[in-house]
């Protein structure tokens, strides 16, 4: 048991090795029950994974960002009876009414955006028809809370949660739901750690150091963070593990029938839980392709076992995509509503570059981005681990040190995720940077690869233990962090009325559609950077309008550019109705301005305030001239 340590000769020769009682006694066992206890290592790492994974996704805020809300409420769609339509189902009541008790409706932290006005499903409006892209774009942004928009996605994932959300909603109602589903997801989770260990003491037999290091690795803070929310994330990365293990273990022992059956059976279901994890499909190729180029197999032989992958992935996936056909007329559910959101731009390298910068940043770190305290120190350490990796990939290749096959079989399955990831996001039509959990189906194979490269240059096994304990341990009191003090990039909203003697009265005042927005007062200290607007805003019109408080901020002759901070300004509603009138302090950073540097003017700048049902949509302008 104790060479796949490889333990130095000096050492095991040693008095002080010779003389510790736990050698002594792991020597004295019988040799079956060292293999029992080798047998029982993976469990013992599954449990070890579990335990962050549930302080997670118990810790975890309600609602995580990332679309938790959209994820949950298709699974209690399903958990109803309702099959969800692509663009057209709205939310359930029991999502609607926990977005109400958390204050999260869209990708904003409570108090930062206005909360709608709706309380009722009931009350959903349809998008107003003759509009256009511009105006669709706008009503869409408003509005797509109020959809079950992950309803594009395959079902697989989410008929398998509805059991967690009858006992969560049985036990502790809709909220219960919630736990009840990310108790499972943290369960499934856990099984990373074992297929990273089982994968890499299958590319080096026992080696266990290096394949500690793989389990440590699926541990990674942004994994665990977003795959322990309500997602199909964690569904793609476990059932994207086991195929990799299966493309590896054919790839080494040469595929039968019954197993090219098997994988494709595995990469279907996984392409069922999330299309991302289409990107296997790169490692499945290689698996196969490679023993042609090495070993001089049968290309007549393979090419039967990839039309029996083939197979098994489509007879998994037929009845999705026959459903598909019937409701939508394309094999795959549209996705509208998001391109009205995120519009693509065009492909350049600089934006494939930021792309990767974004995917390798949430991929360790999470979602949203600086979730984590000290994010930046973590993904520096792990990209000075990634570079050394890298290189001592490349030396062992030189070397002839690593499992080449093997090996190359799982880098063309890391480096396929990436692109297919990348392309995902364009067949899709979607804008947007490229999230790192797109990359999670390859979650394990990366670990792997990581775990070699990491110790391809250290021969000495208590160095590669000490690496995967340091590993392990920035990972875990990253998330300990987490649990602790919740994420650092919580917001605290609150208002702080501005002192009387800091008050200027100002008149300035635009209309738009019948909409009269006037600036009367502002408010800021000498040497504060603090900006205090006080708005009314008056709908003189006969159709109510939406508009977005969160305005543009102009100050002073050098026109600098502020945002207002909308937790920390009085709220406004974001739709008034014909008579309406509504007044506040807005509160923006702009700048610390001394004594000789007095404000000379200001300019609000409200984007697409909406009028007409959505048929008059412009920026409005307010700007107030301040005498010296």
């Amino acid at each position: 048991m104790l060479d796949g340590f490889r333990v130095p000769a000096r050492l095991a020769g040693s008095d002080f090795w010779r003389r510790t009682t736990l050698i002594q006694l792991l020597g004295t066992l019988p040799t079956g029950l060292l293999s029992l206890s080798r047998r029982r290592t993976p469990i013992l790492i599954y449990l070890g994974a579990l335990v962050p994974a549930l302080a997670v996704a118990l810790g975890q805020p309600v609602w995580s960002r990332v679309d938790e809300a959209q994820h949950y409420d298709l699974i209690a769609q399903y958990a109803h009876g309702s099959y969800a339509l692509s663009d057209q189902t709205r939310i359930r009541p029991e999502t609607l009414g926990i977005m109400h008790q958390t204050g999260v409706y869209r990708w904003s932290a409570k108090g930062t955006d206005p909360a709608p006005a709706v309380i009722d499903p009931n009350d959903f409006e349809r998008m107003p028809a003759g509009l256009n892209w511009n105006q669709r774009g706008v009503w869409t942004r408003r509005h797509l809370w109020s959809f079950s928009y992950e309803s594009m996605q395959p079902p697989l994932y989410y008929l398998a949660m509805v059991p967690f959300w009858w006992a969560g909603d049985l036990l502790g109602g809709p909220l219960g739901a919630v736990y009840g589903v990310r108790i499972a997801n943290a369960l499934l989770m856990a099984f990373l750690a074992p297929l990273a260990w089982v994968l890499a003491l299958r590319l080096l037999p026992g080696r266990h150091p290096v394949a500690a290091i793989a389990a440590a690795t699926t541990v990674a803070p942004g994994i665990v963070l977003n795959t322990t929310q309500v997602t199909n994330d964690v569904a793609a990365a476990v059932l994207g593990g086991i195929v990799s293990l299966q493309a590896v273990r054919g790839f080494q022992e040469g595929f039968s029938r019954r197993s090219a059956w098997l994988l494709g059976v595995l990469l279907g279901a996984a392409m069922m839980s999330k299309l991302t994890a289409g990107g296997a499909v790169f490692m499945v190729g290689a698996a196969l392709l490679a023993p042609v180029l090495q070993r001089g197999v049968s290309w007549r032989e393979q090419l039967g076992h990839l039309g029996r992958v083939a197979g098994g992935s489509l007879a998994v996936m037929a009845p999705w995509l026959a459903a598909n056909l019937l409701l939508y007329r394309r094999l795959l559910p549209p996705s509208q509503l998001m391109s009205y959101v995120i519009q693509p731009g065009a492909v350049t390298l600089v934006q494939v570059q930021r792309d990767l910068e974004h995917a390798f940043f949430t991929y360790w770190t999470g979602e949203p981005v600086y979730t984590l305290a000290q994010a930046g120190l973590l993904e520096l350490l792990v990209g000075v681990a990634v570079m050394y990796c890298l290189f001592g990939l490349l030396v062992g290749v030189v070397r002839h040190r690593l499992p080449e096959g093997a090996g190359a079989v799982l880098a063309v399955g890391a480096a396929g995720q990436v692109l297919f990831a990348l392309c995902a996001l364009r067949f899709a039509n979607i804008g947007g940077l490229l999230p790192g959990r797109y990359l999670y189906p390859a979650a394990v194979a990366i670990a792997c690869l990581l775990a070699i490269g990491l110790t391809a240059l250290v021969p000495a096994a208590m160095p590669r233990l000490a690496t995967a304990g340091v590993i392990g341990i920035s990972f875990l009191t990253a998330l300990a962090g987490f649990v602790v003090t919740g994420p650092s990039n919580a917001v605290q909203a609150g208002f702080e009325a501005p002192p009387e003697r800091a008050m200027a009265s100002v008149q300035a005042s635009t209309v738009f559609a019948g909409v009269v927005i006037t600036l009367d007062k502002v408010a800021m200290l000498p040497g504060s950077d603090q900006l205090w607007l006080h708005v009314r805003i008056n709908n003189r019109g006969e159709s109510e309008v939406d508009w977005w408080p969160r305005a543009k901020v102009l100050v002073g002759e050098d026109e600098r550019l502020s945002y207002i901070d909308y937790a920390r300004s009085q709220q406004f509603p974001e739709t008034l109705q014909p008579g309406q009138e509504a007044s506040g302090w807005l509160v923006a950073k702009v700048g610390k301005r001394g004594r000789a540097q007095p404000l000379s003017f200001v300019q609000l700048i409200f984007t697409d305030v909406a009028a007409d049902n959505y048929h008059l949509v412009d920026d409005v302008a307010v700007e107030a001239t301040f005498p010296n």
